[in-house]
């Protein structure tokens, strides 16, 4: 791979406070094989010594005359003058291929040994169409890369073959993902510092990254020495985008962090997921931004396992355009991960859609026409699931109301789509859900995951929609009967909170027994439990749940709740004298057990 030429220009005048330059690059390429793969990482460093780094896919260009192929990335984005940021000193580029050189059928990648540079302060303020040539600079510390290590892989692969390693689920905002995430980070932080000659690492790959707190502990954990790498989507890193912040303080750390750029159509690194010390994983919908730990509803997974670690490593390398081990998915492992430009995700969810054989239920942010071909047929994951319904499988389906139908979000309007009234017409139960979490018009139902048969879960960053074919996705299937019951439990939690045709007696109930000390009652008093759920009065305390003293000064109740719901509540003192007494503080919260039929919680009165 050679570089051959570049070009700079203004981009057209836009509404955008932010002035864009545009530009090319163009490669010769050696054509050793059809397949093979390619990155360009552009780097913008400024004089304060922060850098932006960015990764393109070249794109075929046609044949040069002698012999060899021409690809180029066309356009790249620079932003030369930033509000509050430095002038820009240097932009440079670096290159990978991929390519079976030895034709041992894996992939060999060969980086280029040095930096290119294309442009500096005075170029970008008076661009040109055509620079010429670009010019080799310093060398590239990075040109020795990591070998991908198939062994490792298929091994990792094989282990989880009848094995599901020890898992954790979070759902936002009620259970904190943020919490759980930065307590991943600390223990990684910690180990370091323990034994600072020790190596320690954090890979995530993230589509949006605009959480202070992550990052607080992010760049702490740069200063402590752990190798911390981030991948993210280059558009977000926009800074005519004035609410990411982030992204500048990572940079000005010395993080690093890579845009990855896609070309197509609704395409991004739309990937939520990271790997702690190569042992620990999490994955998802989940975003490392505020409102998807405080308004949104997001799923996230901690697997700790190091042989998932080790298959989500490959996807990272994957994604930053590194050495990627060839492997297929066994569908009927216990656990498999699936990465959208590697496997045909699209296929593994049709053929897991065909041998369901009682229910299916969704809860998808998209849900549109997802088609592929297979074998020389055309299939949709749409007429998988009317096929489903039709031959007596129960599907689910719950969307979010703003993507299913017409809607404004943050400004941008969205037109009604088709595909639940397509569903609904084939008797396939559609229910739009619409939040409201901190009182946010734009929080969002943004859950990608699906149960089978109640007893399978898949989940992760893929939407069930043609954008994520050309994204990068990860989906995350894990065959165990405990982890698809905190899945429909969410789907019942969402359903009794946002569904006025929910009916309550149609899904498992958890037996909750609350339990209250309160020793300073006395005779004429009266305790009772008050919540935001129907069974707990929907917070009237006419209607709340009266306690009984037999056990005083314990004051106990037992209530059956769907499992799965999530509810605040408080306990309250009434009597003839006082009338009624609230006990102090933030409303009592907790989610009625989705895995057991019994739920115990035993607190004092907070007088």
């Amino acid at each position: 791979m050679q570089p051959l030429d570049h070009g700079f220009w203004k981009a057209p005048q836009s509404a955008a406070p932010i002035g864009e330059i545009k530009g090319y690059i163009d490669f010769a390429v050696q054509n050793y094989e059809y397949h093979k793969k390619m990155a360009v990482e552009v780097q913008v460093e400024r004089e304060d010594g922060s850098t932006e780094r960015y990764l393109y896919r070249p794109q075929y260009k046609g044949k040069l005359p002698d012999g060899r192929e021409k690809w180029g990335v066309d356009p790249i984005s620079i932003f030369p003058d930033i509000p509050g940021r430095s002038s820009v000193k240097e932009v440079r580029f670096s290159y990978k291929v991929q390519a079976d050189v030895d034709h041992d059928g894996q992939r060999d990648l060969c980086v280029s040994h040095h930096f290119y540079k294309i442009a500096d302060a005075n170029t970008l303020r008076s661009p040109s169409t055509q620079l010429g040539s670009p010019t080799s600079t310093a060398q590239n510390p990075e040109a020795i890369a990591p070998i991908a290590d198939p062994t490792r892989i298929h091994n990792a692969t094989a282990s989880l073959k009848d094995t599901v390693p020890p898992v954790e689920v979070y759902f936002a905002p009620y259970q904190h993902p943020e919490r759980a995430l930065i307590a991943e980070i600390d223990k990684v932080i910690q180990a370091k510092r323990l034994d600072p000659q020790s190596h320690h690492s954090i890979h995530a790959s993230v589509f949006n990254i605009n959480d202070p707190d992550i990052a607080n502990k992010l760049i702490e954990a740069h200063q402590t020495g752990v190798e911390v790498k981030l991948l993210t989507a280059a558009h977000q890193m926009d800074p005519n985008k004035s609410y990411q912040l982030e992204y500048k303080r990572l940079q000005q750390a010395g993080v690093p962090v890579i845009g990855i750029a896609r070309d197509e159509m609704f395409a991004s690194n739309h990937t939520k997921f990271a790997i702690f010390d190569g042992h620990t994983v999490t994955t998802g919908s989940y975003n490392w931004e505020s409102r998807s730990n405080d308004e949104n509803n997001e799923n996230m997974m901690i697997l700790r396992s190091p042989a998932v670690a080790a298959l989500y490593e490959d996807i990272f390398r994957g994604v930053a355009g590194e050495a990627q081990v060839d492997r297929s998915i066994q569908p009927l492992d216990k656990v498999n991960v699936l990465y959208s430009q590697q496997h045909n995700v699209p296929k593994a969810i049709y053929d897991e859609i065909e041998k369901t054989k009682d229910s299916i239920t969704l809860s998808m942010f998209t849900l549109r026409s997802l088609q592929f071909d297979d074998a020389g047929q055309h299939k949709d994951i749409l007429d998988a699931l009317i096929r489903a319904q039709q031959r007596g499988v129960k599907v689910s389906i719950l969307l979010e109301k703003n993507i299913a139908d017409d809607g404004e979000y943050y400004g941008r309007l969205t037109a009604n789509d088709p595909t639940d009234e397509l569903l609904a017409q084939h008797g396939i139960e559609i229910v739009k859900i619409k939040t409201n979490f901190n009182n946010n018009p734009y929080a969002a139902m943004h859950h990608k995951f699906a149960v089978f048969d109640g007893q399978t879960t898949m989940t992760g960053a893929y939407n069930w929609y043609a954008g994520s074919q050309v994204s990068d996705d990860d989906l995350l299937v894990i065959r165990d009967t405990d982890i698809a019951q905190r899945y429909l439990g969410e789907v019942t939690n969402l359903r009794r909170h946002y569904d006025p045709d929910f009916d309550p007696s149609s899904v498992p109930h958890t037996q909750v027994a609350f339990s209250v000390h309160h020793p300073h009652t006395r005779p004429g008093d009266q305790v009772y439990l008050v919540g935001d759920i129907p069974e707990l009065g929907g917070w009237d305390l006419d209607k709340g749940i009266r306690l009984n003293a037999n056990d005083w000064p314990d004051w106990k109740v037992a209530l059956d709740i769907p499992a799965g719901t999530h509810f605040e509540y408080k306990f309250v003192v009434k009597n003839p004298w006082s009338g009624r007494v609230w006990e102090a503080g933030a409303n009592r919260e907790h989610t009625a057990n989705a895995n057991q039929p019994k739920d115990a919680l035993f607190e004092h009165f907070r007088g």
